[in-house]
């Protein structure tokens, strides 16, 4: 769960965006986004939602299709069985 939520932020300190930018794009409390982003690896969860991932990966402009192949290890192979 931790390299999911560390995708999410991937290359955030790069940008000009800010969490409470991030966070009014996707829709979300500033503080959930806040909370991952500092604490990706946060034992005293779950891990986030799957309409929170959604929302913060659509918000940075991150696909969906991108955060599995990922996490697969199917990247770059462009299409998927099952």
């Amino acid at each position: 769960m931790r390299r999911l939520v560390e995708r999410l932020f991937d290359g955030f300190d790069e940008q000009p965006d800010t969490i409470a930018d991030v966070a009014r794009s996707a829709e979300l409390p500033h503080e959930t986004v806040r909370r991952l982003y500092k604490n990706p690896d946060s034992r005293n969860r779950s891990g986030p939602g799957f309409f929170i991932v959604e929302a913060i990966a659509r918000a940075r402009g991150i696909s969906l299709d991108d955060l599995v192949d990922e996490r697969s290890g199917n990247a770059g192979l462009g299409s998927h069985d099952g």
